[in-house]
């Protein structure tokens, strides 16, 4: 009884590293410089008063990052380019 108990025990130790992540500590960062790299992008077709343009990319950022950090600039951005369409 007190082997299987044990194996039990070690068993659920054992499943506790398998939800975590195994990616490394690059991948996150790597991720946020290209979500912010996207959004600088949307941002210069706003500043160029290209304001379709951008709020399609704007709009497209959301869609694709749901859980970004960014997702409510994202929405920001949508919103000043639709005030420069006159919507």
């Amino acid at each position: 009884m007190k082997i299987y108990l044990m194996t039990f025990l070690l068993g659920l130790c054992g499943c506790s590293t398998l939800i975590t992540s195994h990616e490394s500590p690059e991948v996150p960062r790597l991720k946020r410089e290209s979500e912010e790299a996207e959004l600088i992008n949307a941002e210069k077709f706003l500043a160029l008063a290209r304001f379709e343009e951008a709020r399609v990319l704007f709009r497209d950022f959301q869609w694709r990052h749901p859980q970004s950090v960014f997702f409510h600039s994202a929405r920001m951005g949508e919103a000043q380019a639709l005030e420069g369409m006159g919507r």
